[in-house]
């Protein structure tokens, strides 16, 4: 728009009406393109994620009390957190990882703490729920068929802890 001052973002040079400093910065460009190339192939990698922990969270469906927190809000890709009803978190996380399958509780910043996710809690939830949750990743290395598997694993633990817990 005519009038409208224009103040350079690099100085050091006349051209351009004092608005360039010269000569085309060539390895800015050259990191921008990088920089795309890395936003597109994170792109990607953010679809296979969602399409693995879809994988994941197949077998769950129809077993109720399994919910993912934050229901279909924006995520991260590649991390979800469940609320197992009924199931502790920890007992859970355990029976997971002597069958092979890591999972998580807790803050992912405050590992090996036994509180329950400050961020669930300042979500609303109560400590007893929060401590109900299991928070899961995949990422490079995880196939969906693994993904798959591990959903499998999880619901075979959610029923049998809910039996054990039973009157």
């Amino acid at each position: 728009k005519r009038g409208t001052r224009l103040r350079p973002s690099i100085t050091g040079g006349n051209q351009e009406e004092g608005l360039s400093p010269g000569t085309e910065n060539v390895l800015g460009a050259v990191g921008a393109s990088a920089a795309l190339t890395v936003l597109v192939d994170d792109v990607d990698r953010a679809a296979r994620f969602d399409a693995m922990l879809d994988a994941f969270l197949e077998p769950l469906r129809g077993l109720g009390g399994c919910l993912v927190v934050g229901g279909n809000a924006p995520r991260l890709a590649g991390v979800v957190t469940l609320e197992l009803d009924g199931v502790e978190g920890e007992a859970a996380m355990i029976n997971l990882d002597l069958q092979g399958v890591a999972v998580s509780t807790g803050s992912a910043c405050a590992l090996g703490a036994a509180e329950p996710s400050a961020t669930l809690l300042a979500m609303g939830m109560s400590r007893a729920r929060a401590a109900s949750t299991i928070r899961v990743s995949v990422g490079d290395g995880v196939d969906d068929a693994s993904a798959a598997h591990a959903g499998r694993m999880l619901r075979e633990v959610v029923i049998r802890l809910r039996h054990l817990a039973s009157p």
